[in-house]
């Protein structure tokens, strides 16, 4: 079962921007399939990119503990590294807090990960935060449509 892993804590980068936080830890999502997807500290979130109309209907990014946005947005701007949950000879909780002390073999290139891959990775953490259907179907669609600018090249482990 899909499930968050830590605690996550963020606050506004800058008073100019107050629609991007940044991650003062590291965060992670721990999928079906025994992928552990680290959201790493100092990284930063706009929350899906939610436009200002759309925050009508979804609420704010951060409201509602809105964990998948955080997750989104570490895989989209290059701040996740992902690893082999059942590789890293620890528990997931243990695998994020010790991340980059992890053995090498437990890593996923993260540039080996398509958009979509982690358009439905959103959306996996959309349902763990029991977000209704509809609104993981919008937004999926939103993001397929609208989203490839924001994708950017990830940095290599």
């Amino acid at each position: 079962m899909s499930r968050f892993v830590g605690k996550l804590n963020f606050a506004p980068q800058d008073p100019g921007h107050p629609s991007e936080w940044k991650l003062e830890n590291n965060f992670g999502f721990l999928r079906y399939d025994g992928t552990l997807i680290i959201a790493m500290m100092h990284g930063h979130s706009d929350g899906a990119s939610i436009p200002l109309l759309l925050r009508m209907i979804f609420g704010h990014p951060f409201s509602a503990n809105r964990f998948w946005g955080v997750i989104h947005d570490s895989g989209y701007r290059g701040y996740a590294i992902i690893v082999r949950a059942s590789l890293a000879g620890c528990t997931p909780k243990e695998a994020v807090d010790r991340c980059p002390d992890l053995p090498a073999e437990c890593f996923i290139p993260s540039r080996s990960l398509t958009r979509d891959w982690w358009d439905r990775a959103m959306v996996e953490a959309m349902r763990a935060m029991r977000e209704p259907r509809w609104k993981r179907r919008l937004l999926y669609n939103g993001v397929r449509r609208f989203g490839a600018s924001a994708f950017r090249p990830h940095r290599p482990r």
